[in-house]
């Protein structure tokens, strides 16, 4: 399935990801799951967030806020 979104196509590599508070666009204030944007990982991150939306943020990074099923990562 291809994302609805629109993926910049100079994102930086997909090989590393920055610290979430250096994206523009993914809230500080709560718990997110955010990866690069493919097309390929936009099915997969639906299904992981459902059933919060999936975002992009600077055109290069899927992100969602932590579904309320899913059990905290800093646990």
């Amino acid at each position: 399935m291809s994302s609805p979104l629109h993926i910049n196509a100079t994102c930086t590599s997909i090989e590393t990801l920055p610290e979430a508070g250096n994206i523009a666009g993914i809230p500080l204030n709560i718990t997110t799951y955010f990866t690069p944007a493919q097309d390929a990982w936009y099915q997969p991150m639906t299904t992981c967030c459902s059933p919060k939306p999936v975002g992009l943020a600077e055109g290069c990074y899927f992100w969602c806020e932590q579904p309320p099923s899913h059990p905290s990562l800093s646990d």
